[in-house]
């Protein structure tokens, strides 16, 4: 008996071809990511005159019980919670800010590079979603992950949240549509808020 074709195989098991693209994402994304990832190379502009700064106090301020409402080492003092830089209202930089509560340059540059990678996936398995082929997910991820908005914006990290959410929301009310599912429907209402919290689009 003779072998399947590729494409027949992948279809006979979606599953695994789905997961073969999330993984290549995952490879290509480690591959995009290495020079900032070694700290050869900074993500450069407002990731470091603005966003940095409040980043790195919020996570001090998390580290020693401080309130992080007021940020004096910024322009002479301004009000942390009232900038939509200050990444305060952003989960992704609040779980990272609470697990290094001295980000370096290199820390932070990861966490920023992070999330084109989970959009990336978040669009992977929209894609798997609405029954297209792995490489044409594989291929969208890695259009989301490194281009475009993402690849013109990756020093405006607040909007790269908001960009990584996007895929998320978008798989979460397909899902909430086609099958009338209020557990995706409430998913898709907790990744709306988190997309409006960031105050960036």
């Amino acid at each position: 008996m003779s072998a399947s074709p590729p494409h027949r195989a992948f279809a006979s098991r979606p599953a695994l071809g789905h997961g073969l693209a999330a993984l290549g994402l995952l490879v290509g994304w480690l591959a995009y990511a290495a020079p900032w990832l070694a700290g050869a190379v900074t993500i450069p502009w407002d990731a470091k005159s603005q966003f940095w700064p409040h980043y790195h106090f919020l996570a001090r301020s998390l580290a020693t019980g401080e309130s992080p409402s007021w940020m004096p080492q910024l322009f002479a003092g301004m009000a942390h919670a009232a900038d939509p830089q200050a990444l305060l209202f952003s989960p992704w930089f609040l779980f990272w800010a609470l697990l290094d509560p001295e980000p370096s340059f290199a820390s932070f540059d990861a966490a920023t590079l992070a999330l084109p990678l989970l959009g990336g996936l978040g669009v992977v398995l929209w894609c798997a979603a609405r029954g297209l082929h792995p490489a044409a997910g594989l291929l969208a991820g890695f259009a989301f992950l490194a281009g475009g908005s993402v690849a013109w914006r990756l020093q405006h990290v607040g909007q790269l949240h908001s960009l990584a959410c996007l895929p998320w929301l978008l798989l979460l009310l397909d899902r909430t549509i086609a099958r009338g599912s209020w557990p995706a429907g409430v998913a898709a209402g907790l990744v709306a808020a988190t997309l409006l919290a960031g105050r960036d689009q």
